[in-house]
């Protein structure tokens, strides 16, 4: 019995770790994504502190059955234009599909990321102040 309960533990410890290195490695630094033409990141920003804007969904289709597949860059383009018209700063988690035909749409690739503001002037001295260490 004992065996069997040990290698079920390893085997569920083996299976978790890649997903927390998936993390760790899939984050961005502000400055980074501030330089790129698109800030938008399927990671995460851990080193400025931002509001939450929304949630953006968008389905990237090619014009024509003539046409190549939406890339990976127009997919990143098409979340940032939605997001820049929330007012957005940048794009976290972005996400998307393979390209795939449904019906009529033909190439199609759905997308979604979360739109974020970083926190500016009073808002970030708040924050600052709020998760600074406190001497003791």
């Amino acid at each position: 019995m004992k065996p069997a309960i040990i290698f079920a533990a390893a085997a569920l410890f083996a299976t978790d770790l890649p997903l927390a290195a998936q993390n760790i490695e899939n984050t961005q630094s502000y400055e980074w994504l501030m330089r790129q033409p698109v800030p938008v990141t399927t990671g995460d920003i851990t080193d400025r502190p931002y509001r939450v804007i929304g949630h953006i969904t968008k389905g990237v289709h090619k014009a024509t059955i003539f046409h190549a597949d939406p890339s990976h860059d127009k997919v990143m383009r098409e979340l940032w234009e939605k997001a820049r018209k929330m007012k957005a700063d940048s794009v976290i988690y972005a996400q998307f599909g393979e390209a795939r035909n449904r019906g009529f749409v033909k190439g199609g690739r759905d997308a979604r990321g979360t739109a974020i503001q970083f926190l500016r002037g009073e808002e970030l001295r708040a924050w600052q102040e709020q998760h600074s260490p406190t001497p003791q």
